[in-house]
């Protein structure tokens, strides 16, 4: 493997990585990560097989640039959230008065910028 990969101390390379070379030490860093495929972590990932995860996949790459901290930027986002946070009270009988918030994406990203500006 690349030292551009293996560094202690990560730096951002001079020029990017190549996928051929960025793809198998990808893959080597999940080979000790839990079986979720098979049932193994339902706690952190919810798999309802192939079909239901290439939907999610390809619905993911469609919005794959858009900043979930732009919800006036992108009202797409803001619509897919509002959706997601409804379906889930709707899930647990919320009633008219009930309130959700599906802040992972956003809180995501603002601590990446946190980080990137300390």
């Amino acid at each position: 493997m690349s030292d551009r990969i293996d560094n202690a101390r990560m730096k951002l390379p001079q020029r990017g990585i190549p996928w051929a070379e960025l793809e198998p030490a990808m893959q080597a860093a999940g080979e000790h990560d839990v079986d979720w495929r098979h049932g193994r972590a339902p706690a952190f990932v919810h798999y309802a097989g192939d079909e239901v995860l290439e939907v999610a996949k390809r619905a993911y790459l469609m919005y794959f640039s858009e900043n979930g901290l732009g919800l006036r930027a992108f009202g797409s986002l803001a619509k897919f959230e509002s959706d997601v946070v409804a379906m889930g009270l709707s899930l647990l009988h919320g009633g008219s008065d009930a309130r959700g918030a599906l802040p992972v994406l956003s809180e995501l990203s603002r601590l990446s910028a946190d980080r990137l500006l300390a």
